[in-house]
């Protein structure tokens, strides 16, 4: 009886199996495996141009998931794209560290991209240096994130300049720290009605916690509704597109990095005659430093004696403003003298002029593009500061200049200045040659306007590309024009 006891065992033992936990490379790609789990996580590799995980490997004949891109895996790898499959619910510290050379996040389902947790690191989100996602190869511009979605997570969409509008359903009922955040050229924010965590009360184009009335995320457009009391933890984070904002008198608190980033600021209007706690990292990387601080004029002094507020360049009684602005600033171009003008009477301007050569070179040569950018807006007391203006100045060459010249290398070139306005939908040119050819390219290369200039040497072009910028080229000369 015992030797047939041992005999079965025997006999059983072969047939048991162990599943596989360690790293192999299966189609270039390193991972991670657990045959027992089913599961496979990306691991770090010599990983270089465009990228595409695939859903599923199939290891000793056991299909495991895609599901971790662990960390590190990509850092500071040459990536180009990388397209990341549905199966995807967790991308770890550093997956995308340094990935400079990234241009494009690829998904094929916003949803799951929803459920995706993203570690609490900047360089986990692939959005933070590609700006770019293609939901099933179209670029993702007015973002409706769908009824099934309960929880849009930190940093999802963070770094995503191609977003223009956001919508939210009545299900999301979380909204993630930075979710949105460094998002600026976001326009229109909208939550459906009949949401029961969050509103976008008075089209204010903004997300409001409803219980706490605080704004949890603003844009360019955002108006604040009276009855908000707090400005949440980095609601306008990276919005370098704010100019200009009124906060009303109910709002006692700012919270921390609320408005980092915000490089556009202008001016702030603030109703509140109790002046609203705020914390040392509010405006951190903002240009609250060159912008203007209207405030009740009974507190003004507070004002100017109290930390981060009256580090502001200048601080006005906002009762003196009367809520209208200046009008903006045309900006024009003569021998050699940049000429602002306002049809507000007693308006100065405030200007500042970047010069796009400037900077540290290798190498033997140096292409200069001799390219001037130009901000101003305009100031005037009893009224607002105007909306800013931006300019881009340039020189194309002309025909050279021979005559009493009889050294060819030392010819003399006439150089034609040029000057470009971006405002809206309108591009305005002028200066330009007449019978130049010119045309207008959006950053992906794609055409989006042509045109030759006329006896009065202006163009206007109607562009309704929302690109941040436009590359304007002038026979072979290219210059890159922002908002």
């Amino acid at each position: 009886m015992n030797k047939q006891i041992l005999l079965f065992t025997l006999v059983m033992v072969p047939l048991l199996t162990f599943g596989f936990s360690g790293e192999v490379v299966i189609n270039d790609i390193k991972y991670s495996l657990d045959t027992d789990k089913q599961t496979a996580e990306v691991r770090p590799n010599n990983y270089s141009g465009n990228i595409v995980l695939p859903s599923s490997v199939i290891y000793d004949g056991i299909e495991c998931y895609v599901t971790s891109i662990g960390y590190n895996a990509f850092g500071g790898c040459d990536l180009k794209s990388i397209s990341i499959p549905q199966t995807v619910n967790t991308i770890n510290g550093g997956a995308f560290r340094e990935c400079i050379g990234l241009t494009s996040v690829h998904i094929t389902d916003i949803a799951s991209w929803c459920r995706i947790t993203i570690a609490n690191d900047y360089g986990a989100n692939p959005l933070t240096y590609a700006h770019h996602l293609y939901l099933n190869g179209k670029e993702v511009k007015d973002l409706v994130i769908p009824d099934e979605v309960t929880s849009i997570p930190l940093l999802s969409f963070y770094g995503c300049w191609s977003l223009t509008s956001l919508s939210i359903p009545a299900s999301v009922t979380s909204v993630g720290g930075e979710a949105f955040g460094d998002c600026p050229n976001i326009t229109s924010i909208k939550v459906v009605r009949n949401n029961v965590k969050y509103d976008s009360r008075g089209d204010c184009n903004a997300i409001i916690d409803s219980e706490t009335n605080t704004l949890i995320l603003g844009c360019q457009n955002t108006t604040i509704p009276d009855d908000i009391v707090s400005i949440g933890h980095c609601a306008f984070s990276g919005c370098s597109t704010l100019t200009s904002l009124s906060i009303p008198a109910k709002v006692n608190s700012i919270k921390d990095w609320a408005f980092y980033g915000c490089s556009g600021l202008v001016y702030l209007s603030l109703y509140s005659e109790t002046i609203p706690e705020i914390k040392s990292n509010t405006f951190a990387d903002s240009n609250y430093k060159n912008a203007t601080l209207y405030v009740p004029t009974a507190f003004i002094d507070d004002y100017r004696e109290t930390a981060v507020w009256k580090d502001f360049k200048y601080i006005y009684p906002i009762e003196g403003a009367n809520g209208e602005k200046c009008a903006k600033p045309t900006i024009s171009y003569n021998n050699g003298k940049i000429s602002f003008n306002s049809t507000t009477e007693g308006a100065y301007f405030l200007s500042s002029i970047s010069d796009s050569d400037i900077g540290s070179y290798t190498g033997n040569e140096i292409p200069l593009q001799i390219t001037y950018n130009i901000t101003v807006y305009a100031k005037a007391y009893g009224y607002l500061n105007s909306d800013v203006v931006t300019a881009t100045l340039c020189w194309i060459d002309a025909e050279p200049q021979s005559e009493g010249i009889t050294n060819v290398e030392v010819a003399k070139f006439k150089s034609n200045p040029i000057l470009i306005q971006r405002e809206g939908n309108e591009l305005t040119i002028s200066g330009v040659l007449s019978g130049l050819p010119i045309h207008v390219y959006d950053m992906s290369g794609k055409l989006i306007g042509m045109s030759m200039s006329d006896n009065t040497g202006s163009v206007r072009f109607n562009i309704t590309n929302s690109d941040k910028i436009l590359v304007v080229k002038f026979g072979n000369k290219s210059v890159k024009v922002s908002r």
